[in-house]
């Protein structure tokens, strides 16, 4: 039975926010957004958030997946694949697989194509990202059991073996040579399967669920270790973090968010774990940041733009790249509503710099 893929991140556009590392890639070349030079204001403002060059396309492009690997001259790239376009009329889906350059702020467009959004996020290993589930087009918008392998340097997408469940909406983390996946959402209900994935063998290993959902939650790997924190069930947003440990092969419950994040994106810097996300109902924006060290959490920049005619999404991705010498987040996937005409937009790229 098809089913349509809920408009989660159109629901919830009140004030919002935040989240994988690298290779090798080829240089990008695109038609460049000829904008000045951002060193001086990446050098002189720490724990902000910075605009960067909007992808391509007039409309909001959302329920991205992105990761980053490194070209020949050690820059950063960050792949974008899947999503959705949000427009006036009926929301379709992004087929085209698009390449930021992070020190040339430009944008290119690659020759493959696929067609799925909402996935369970990317995982890289090798040469390779490996993206699975989502809401898939060529299964008229149902969620998918698929799992594709990109090989950047060849700009190709490779068909590999299926999930043991047909998933959407979770959070990928890479830990040693293994692919961990945690489910957010099973068709129509939030889910929390979670399974590893051997690429030498090609197949897939059942593992312990988590003691909570975390359906549009955040994900980074720290030490070895797979942090989700936010997201929730069909019945709210969460402020739980759950760590799983692979020594162990079992979870643990931490130290919860100073408040609910859903939808939220998080990555590793630096060791510590950022998210930013929608706290439903309030103005609250902050980026969090947790310490694995001393399990707590502490406030650091707002995310920008919910003042003035526009207010912006929450980003459907964030990767750490490399700019300047300095690891940094950036955020893709990002739109903004027109207050005025209704409409959704695409917005800038937004970078944060700790």
């Amino acid at each position: 039975m098809t089913r349509s893929p809920p408009l989660m991140l159109v629901l919830t556009i009140a004030a919002l926010p935040i989240t994988g590392c690298g290779d090798t890639a080829p240089t990008e070349s695109g038609a460049a957004n000829d904008r000045s030079s951002p060193a001086a204001s990446f050098a002189s403002a720490p724990n902000s958030w910075t605009e960067r060059a909007p992808m391509p396309g007039q409309f909001w492009r959302f329920d991205v997946a992105a990761g980053m690997a490194t070209n020949a001259a050690g820059e950063s790239i960050v792949y974008v694949l899947g999503g959705r376009f949000s427009t006036q009329g009926p929301i379709n889906m992004a087929t085209t697989v698009l390449a930021y350059n992070v020190a040339t702020d430009t944008w290119a467009t690659k020759t493959t194509t696929f067609s799925n959004a909402a996935s369970n996020g990317i995982g890289k290993l090798g040469g390779r990202f490996y993206i699975s589930g989502g809401w898939d087009a060529a299964t008229g918008l149902d969620v998918s059991a698929k799992l594709f392998a990109y090989d950047w340097g060849a700009d190709r997408l490779v068909r590999k073996a299926d999930m043991p469940r047909a998933t959407a909406d979770g959070i990928t983390g890479v830990i040693g040579d293994k692919l961990y996946v945690l489910a957010g959402k099973c068709y129509q209900i939030s889910c929390n399967d979670f399974a590893r994935y051997d690429p030498v063998l090609n197949a897939w290993t059942p593992l312990p669920k988590p003691p909570r959902n975390h359906w549009r939650g955040a994900g980074a790997v720290i030490n070895g270790k797979l942090y989700v924190a936010g997201g929730g069930t069909n019945n709210g947003p969460y402020k739980a973090l759950d760590m799983y440990d692979p020594s162990t092969n079992s979870w643990q419950m931490l130290t919860p968010m100073p408040a609910s994040r859903n939808p939220a994106r998080g990555s590793n810097l630096n060791g510590r774990f950022y998210v930013v996300g929608n706290v439903p109902g309030t103005s609250d924006r902050n980026t969090l940041e947790y310490n694995p060290a001393t399990n707590s959490w502490r406030n650091r920049a707002r995310w920008p733009g919910d003042d003035g005619p526009t207010r912006m999404t929450t980003p459907s991705a964030t990767v750490r790249v490399l700019f300047e010498g300095v690891p940094r987040i950036l955020a893709v996937g990002i739109g903004q509503l027109s207050l005025g005409t209704n409409a959704f937009l695409s917005a800038p790229t937004q970078m944060y710099t700790p």
